[in-house]
């Protein structure tokens, strides 16, 4: 196999055999999906960047804008998307501040705040999630149906014992 330029990730590849003898493929597979993760980050974020949005930013806008309602309360957004309450608290005053959520108390339980999207938030992603969605589709253009599928396989495969560690 010719082995692909690893740039940054170039040491790690270069002491992986010091520390597993031949067995360095899990090393290559680990690095290629860093680096697949970061060309894909590196690809995006000016996208982005145009819209004044982070990845985060833009993920709390989408889960908003799938909701029920197009509501949610701050602790199923962060339960949503992973992320701890800090995070996501600083993920909703920033894009407060842009005029993208709103806040209103929950009429049944006024403890509670409930999250919205405002109608710039609304009309932003109408504009830009037809772009959005081909780029994805350009990037993944390259493989089959049948390798989009193997691929998603092994993901998940590689995801659910991600959990077991």
């Amino acid at each position: 196999m010719i082995l692909p330029d690893l740039l940054k990730y170039q040491p790690t590849w270069n002491n992986a055999r010091r520390y597993l003898g031949e067995d360095v493929n899990p090393v290559l597979t680990y690095l290629l999906l860093l680096r697949a993760g970061n060309n894909l980050e590196v690809l995006f974020t000016p996208f982005f960047e145009e819209y004044e949005l982070s990845d985060g930013r833009f993920s709390v806008l989408m889960c908003l804008f799938d909701a029920p309602g197009q509501v949610m309360p701050p602790s199923q957004l962060a339960d949503s998307l992973g992320v701890t309450r800090a995070t996501i608290t600083k993920l909703l005053e920033s894009l407060e501040r842009s005029g993208l959520v709103e806040r209103q108390l929950n009429p049944s339980d006024r403890r509670v705040w409930l999250i919205t999207l405002t109608s710039q938030a609304r009309v932003l992603l109408e504009k830009m999630l037809p772009s959005h969605f081909q780029r994805i589709k350009r990037v993944m253009e390259i493989f089959s149906i049948e390798d989009q599928e193997q691929l998603v396989s092994l993901l998940l495969k590689l995801e659910a014992h991600l959990a077991t560690i």
